[in-house]
């Protein structure tokens, strides 16, 4: 326990980890700034032109969904039937009025692709970190300073691996907790919130959850990657 004490607190204490935080807010916050900029909220006007726009485009849909079972339906010829689709294919519910809103920022239609750069980044984040954390010593000679009073080098790296994983691990989690929420403001504010149900957002939630498990990989990746090549 005072191994994995003294590991975090190392960990801490490295400028490299700093400044590695500091750019990931950075580049979170340079996202938001962007997604402000270019959004704007809709007035009643635009909103109510885009629900009749995909109103249309819905009664239009089911038309050709009518239009698709007459043609697959017993006795019709072969060559009309070859004109549609399958037929459950066609989805009468789309579009909704989110996808004619243009220049506005909608949080259910796009958070997915921000949750998808985020663990771009957050698995940059945790491949640097881990591979600087131990390699580092290794190449400066302070792991074998740490080996002359605690002769267990299996431990004392797996104490590092350990502590640099969390680490990574929690920095991961506020990252992405701070990123959704603040997407979700900007919805609430400059843009829209969409139609986000529960099963959203257990999806987005799931994602977001794949992101973190790919960070924690990508530093245990790069921690075997310094260590096995002691820089």
């Amino acid at each position: 326990m005072n191994l994995l004490r003294a590991e975090l607190g190392r960990l801490t204490a490295r400028r490299f980890v700093r400044l590695m935080v500091v750019l990931l807010v950075v580049a979170g916050g340079l996202a938001m700034a962007t997604t402000v900029a270019s959004s704007s909220p809709p007035d009643a006007q635009r909103v109510a032109a885009a629900a009749r726009q995909a109103a249309e485009e819905r009664a239009n849909a089911a038309r050709f969904l009518a239009e698709c079972r007459a043609a697959r339906a017993p006795g019709a010829p072969q060559s009309l039937r070859e004109k549609y689709p399958p037929c459950e294919r066609i989805d009468v519910n789309q579009p909704v009025t989110e996808d004619f809103l243009y220049g506005v920022f909608v949080f259910d239609r796009q958070i997915k692709v921000l949750l998808l750069v985020l663990a771009a980044f957050l698995a940059l984040f945790g491949f640097l970190v881990g591979a600087s954390y131990v390699g580092a010593e290794l190449a400066s000679g302070g792991m074998t300073n740490l080996l002359l009073w605690r002769p267990r080098r299996g431990r004392v790296l797996g104490t590092k691996l350990a502590a640099v994983t969390g680490g990574v691990f929690v920095a991961s989690v506020l990252a992405t907790l701070l990123y959704v929420g603040g997407f979700w403001l900007i919805g609430q504010t400059v843009g829209l919130p969409g139609r986000v149900t529960a099963h959203e957002w257990g999806a987005h939630g799931l994602l977001a959850l794949r992101g973190i498990g790919v960070a924690v990989v990508a530093t245990v990746v790069g921690f075997c990657v310094a260590t096995l090549g002691r820089h």
